[in-house]
């Protein structure tokens, strides 16, 4: 994937399936549900190995934009595509700090998810970088690195 069409989609937060798909921002793959059984509040879309996009299942709004960039389960590939800039594939924590200055909001890893290697993360805000009304969360391994990133719509986003 292009950085020009990952712009597109971040764009394209809070517009709907069909109007991405007539628009030509997303292709035609199959929306999977996010549990299975009928209880979905998302439905999700894997255009390329790495990125999801999730929809809610309600009335198929895109909600969040997520990539994969470090591979901390098994059978979950990584992105290695294009990201716009200043965002780079290889990122640590003081990288971002340094791109996006103090976080809006920080945490520490739940006790389980920091035995598995997973070391906290940080949301920004994102409407001084164009991006009004919409998060950017990065998920940080224990070593500091970036290992997920993820743009969401403010009043959606899910833990």
């Amino acid at each position: 994937m292009d950085a020009l069409t990952i712009k597109r989609l971040l764009a394209g937060l809070g517009s709907t399936h069909v109007n991405l798909l007539a628009e030509g921002v997303i292709t035609s793959k199959p929306l999977a549900r996010s549990l299975e059984g009928d209880d979905n509040e998302y439905l999700i879309q894997k255009p390329e190995y790495g990125v999801e996009l999730w929809f809610r299942a309600e009335n198929r709004v895109l909600t969040e934009v997520l990539f994969s960039l470090i591979n901390m389960a098994g059978g979950i590939h990584s992105y290695t595509g294009e990201l716009p800039l200043p965002l780079t594939l290889k990122m640590s924590r003081i990288d971002v700090h340094r791109l996006f200055g103090e976080p809006f909001e920080s945490k520490e890893p739940v006790k389980i998810l920091k035995y598995r290697g997973y070391g906290g993360s940080d949301t920004y805000r994102m409407d001084d970088f164009g991006y009004p009304g919409v998060h950017l969360g990065f998920q940080y391994r224990n070593d500091d690195m970036v290992c997920s990133m993820g743009f969401c719509l403010r009043n959606t986003h899910h833990n």
